[in-house]
């Protein structure tokens, strides 16, 4: 389990795929980081509903729909950590 505190300046990290979705890449420096995850780990729940097998887009609107700061992150300013230089 990993507890991503909500920030100004976003969660910091990116999924793909869906059923269950994947963490593809997580920013430097981020809460993200900080909070311990990886690239590579499933997401199996979003404050405590199972998403495991739901779509991508499914598991963003659970994930957006919780935080209280809903401004966009710059993508240019994040250094992003990937599992393999096969997936960057």
């Amino acid at each position: 389990t990993v507890k991503i505190p909500d920030s100004a300046e976003g969660l910091g990290f990116q999924i793909r795929g869906y059923g269950p979705s994947v963490v593809h890449a997580v920013g430097r420096g981020t809460v993200a980081a900080a909070a311990g995850l990886h690239p590579g780990q499933c997401i199996i729940k979003v404050n405590g509903i199972n998403v495991s097998k739901e779509t991508h887009a499914s598991v963003i609107a659970h994930v957006t729909a919780c935080r209280k700061y809903r401004r966009p992150m710059k993508q240019d300013s994040i250094q992003w950590v990937y599992n393999s230089i096969e997936s960057a």
